[in-house]
């Protein structure tokens, strides 16, 4: 299917290209590579450096509002550090990049995106040993992200926001089946012939 659909949009004059594209090839420090089928007769695609997570994660007064309206915010159970903590991906407010969120976050630690550690540089090497791991990873004050700070990474706008009727695990499988909006713009913008360059 996929080289008949090629083989038809070049018969028909289009410049074709194939893209494994993630929002970190764009600015976006984030990790979430995806498959796009490009199809155009002009121009390439260039990435900026990332800018730290920081700019992208929400101040601690609108995180303890998003914990009032219902939304906890907190940590994985000391249990979940314990014996997971050596899978986990984690990440601080100067970071340029993070892993891929999927549906299962916060569910599950391993391969469904970073944890974000408030207190210090998580440069620290984790011990392979499980009942060390706490009394590595407690000081470091792991958290989830919040869903909004997984939708700003997704390249949400900031006027973004889930009906209040739609729990905080629903909002991670959304956002965790979504397109970067950041990367569709991008490509986007190529295809119209906005002068982005596809490296």
């Amino acid at each position: 299917m996929r080289q008949r659909l090629h083989a038809v949009l070049v018969a028909r004059g289009y410049h074709v290209r194939e893209v494994w594209a993630s929002p970190a090839h764009f600015g976006v420090p984030n990790q979430r590579t995806r498959y796009f089928l490009l199809a155009s007769r002009v121009g390439e695609l260039q990435a900026p450096p990332p800018p730290p997570i920081a700019a992208l994660l929400l101040d601690p007064a609108t995180l303890e509002k998003a914990c009032a309206m219902g939304i906890p915010l907190e940590p994985p159970h000391e249990h979940i550090l314990e014996r997971y903590g050596a899978a986990m991906d984690l990440v601080c407010r100067t970071s340029r990049r993070s892993t891929c969120f999927t549906k299962n976050y916060s569910r599950y630690i391993k391969g469904t995106g970073s944890v974000v550690c408030e207190a210090v540089d998580p440069g620290v090497a984790l011990p392979d040993h499980e009942d060390k791991c706490l009394e590595v990873l407690r000081p470091l004050k792991p958290r989830f992200f919040a869903p909004r700070e997984v939708a700003n990474l997704h390249g949400f706008p900031a006027e973004f926001a889930f009906p209040k009727e739609v729990s905080r695990k629903k909002q991670y499988e959304l956002l965790g089946n979504s397109l970067s909006v950041q990367v569709v713009a991008e490509l986007l913008r190529y295809l119209l012939g906005g002068g982005a360059r596809l490296a």
